[in-house]
C-alpha cells in the first residue's frame, strides 16, 4: 500500500512590517515528518524528511549508505503512512540484507522524534 500524497510545502499567510507599513505576505514552509527506512520488515533508520519523492529518497539512502551497491538489489519498495510518520518499506536481496544485519547501526542521536522509540 502506498502512503497518500502529501504536500512538500505549505503556504502560510503572514504579515510583514516594512518602513512602518504592515503588508500581507505568503510564506512557503517546507513540510517535514519522520520517515522510517525499513528493510525486509526491520526498521533501520528514521530521518526527518519532506514527505515527497520518498521512494527516490529510500533508494538514494540505500545506495549512499552502502546498504545496496546496485539498483537491482532493491526488489520492491512501498510507502505507508502510520500514526507517527511514514515508513519506506524496501525488500532487498538476501545477500545485502545479511550484510546489513551484520553491521546494524548502533549510533543514537542526542534527540529523537519518537518514531523509533529513541527519545
Amino acid at each position: 500500500m502506498s502512503a497518500p500524497a502529501r504536500p512538500a510545502s505549505i503556504a502560510n499567510a503572514a504579515r510583514v512590517l516594512r518602513s512602518g507599513v504592515s503588508a500581507p505576505i505568503t510564506e512557503v514552509i517546507a513540510e517535514e515528518m519522520p520517515v522510517a527506512l525499513v528493510y525486509n520488515n526491520i526498521s533501520h533508520a528514521v530521518m526527518m524528511s519532506t514527505p515527497a519523492d520518498l521512494k527516490d529518497f529510500g533508494l538514494g539512502f540505500s545506495l549512499s549508505e552502502g546498504v545496496l551497491t546496485r539498483r537491482d538489489e532493491l526488489l520492491d519498495i512501498a510507502t505507508e503512512e502510520t500514526d507517527v510518520g511514514i515508513e519506506v518499506r524496501m525488500a532487498i536481496a538476501l545477500e545485502r540484507f545479511n550484510l546489513l544485519k551484520d553491521r546494524r547501526r548502533s549510533l543514537t542521536g542526542r534527540t529523537g522524534c519518537g518514531i523509533c522509540a529513541i527519545v
